[in-house]
């Protein structure tokens, strides 16, 4: 019958056991640089640690929250990872405010992997940017993100390249902003109306009708340079901000490292998260290093040589 494969939980009672032993080697190959054996053996050690780190966070249960909003969302099969609705705000029950598009948690740790992860096709990427009143919503979910104690990165994790987007034009609009929000008076700005060809500083009364008489015209090279440059100058905006920016180039690639990332952090970080560093394993260590050194001045009598 075939062995059943090694749960999250050995793993991680495995690296318990290995940490101690590890910090115990090392103290000595410090204290005694020229014992070469002993550095073959912490070497040995480090391996050992390393395959286990891997194994535990390839297993480890990870649970993602889906932004209500997101459209065609990452699946669980995508993402590698259990997925759930984001909770919503509730000063009673849940006291974070939505933000990003998915935040992974791990219910083993009780810990929530630090990116706060918002997930962008070109298309949406393009909306999002170049539109005035979505690009301010953007900006304010930022602010929620930066007081939000459980994350440290606001991750745009974009499902393009960035001379795709630089090179991206939507089709043209069958009807302008003024249309399509009613003729409600906006105060954010600019707005390309395809009737008269032009750009719109202010709302042009209730009788104005856009779409009578629409026809797509040629963008002019000027034109194009103009959108690509503000394009670079929204970006650089984004990333004095804060953000990072991560072109991943295609769904399956934004998919495959975002649980790539949070398995190396939980590598990188695996001292802290199993609280390792906060165990009061004096008693054990000083026991092994008796042992080790009992095991030590046997093998220099089995040699001959002093110890």
């Amino acid at each position: 019958m075939a062995r059943l494969p090694y749960t999250y939980e050995y793993y991680e009672s495995e690296i318990r056991k290995l940490y101690p032993t590890i910090q115990l080697l090392k103290a000595y190959c410090e204290a005694n640089p020229e014992d070469e054996s002993t550095l073959k053996e912490l070497e040995q050690k480090e391996r050992s640690m390393s395959y286990l780190k891997k194994m535990w966070a390839s297993r480890i249960p990870i649970t993602a929250q889906v932004a209500s909003n997101e459209g065609l969302e990452n699946s669980a099969d995508e993402l590698r990872c259990q997925t759930e609705p984001m909770k919503q705000y509730d000063p009673k029950k849940w006291p974070y405010k939505q933000v990003g598009d998915y935040n992974a948690h791990i219910p083993s740790l009780g810990v929530w992997y630090p990116v706060c992860r918002e997930r962008k096709t070109l298309e949406d990427l393009y909306g999002t940017l170049m539109d005035r009143d979505h690009r301010k919503n953007l900006y304010e979910e930022f602010e929620r993100f930066r007081v939000d104690p459980r994350f440290t990165i606001f991750r745009f994790d974009l499902e393009c390249t960035e001379d795709e987007f630089l090179n991206f034009l939507p089709t043209w609009p069958k009807t302008c902003k003024f249309c399509e929000v009613h003729r409600q008076k906006m105060d954010s700005g600019e707005y390309f109306c395809p009737r008269t060809l032009q750009i719109l500083e202010f709302y042009p009364g209730p009788d104005f009708k856009c779409h009578e008489g629409f026809s797509p015209r040629k963008r002019e090279n000027s034109e194009l340079q103009r959108i690509r440059t503000t394009k670079k100058r929204i970006l650089s905006q984004c990333l004095e901000k804060g953000f990072q920016i991560v072109w991943r180039g295609s769904r399956e690639a934004a998919c495959e490292e975002y649980r790539a990332g949070i398995e190396e952090w939980l590598k990188l970080n695996y001292v802290e998260l199993l609280r390792l560093d906060m165990r009061d394993d004096r008693a054990e260590l000083m026991k092994k290093k008796d042992m080790l050194e009992a095991e030590y001045r046997a093998v220099c009598g089995a040699l001959g040589v002093s110890a």
